[in-house]
């Protein structure tokens, strides 16, 4: 992951009221189990293997400070919209712009980082699939980069 990042202001405040919605009792700490979402909410993208070290190495709760940390750790790994319109295109053979819902579903539940089906209808969710069972993956794109 190369060297650690220092976050700016903007981003800390951000991060801070991000930790805020999710420490709903109002602990000053968060469930480790949170985490992931936590920094996917905040666009990073940790892999399943990053999460569960995370949980293994801070105990079943982490607090605003060591999550600063967590998100220095992780800050810039996020996607952007070009890089993830190029993972499209891999399943876009005929080059149409589109992939079927059930293509993605199939690459998201069984290539690389497999997701739980509740991540995948959360994504076909937010997809905007097609009465034809399609997604323009542009404009998908556009929302995940985000």
């Amino acid at each position: 992951m190369g060297e650690q990042k220092r976050l700016s202001a903007q981003r800390e405040r951000e991060v801070q009221e991000a930790f805020t919605l999710f420490d709903v009792d109002s602990t000053g700490k968060i469930e480790t189990a949170e985490v992931g979402n936590l920094l996917r909410s905040l666009g990073c993208i940790p892999t399943g293997a990053q999460i569960e070290k995370i949980v293994a190495d801070s105990g079943p709760s982490v607090d605003i400070q060591q999550f600063m940390q967590i998100v220095e750790k992780h800050e810039g790994e996020s996607m952007t919209e070009s890089d993830i319109i190029a993972a499209f295109k891999v399943f876009d053979k005929k080059g149409t712009g589109y992939i079927s819902a059930e293509e993605l579903r199939t690459a998201l539940t069984t290539e690389g980082e497999k997701l739980s089906e509740e991540d995948v209808e959360a994504v076909l969710a937010e997809s905007g699939v097609s009465s034809d069972g399609m997604i323009n993956y542009h404009v998908l794109s556009k929302k995940l980069a985000l």
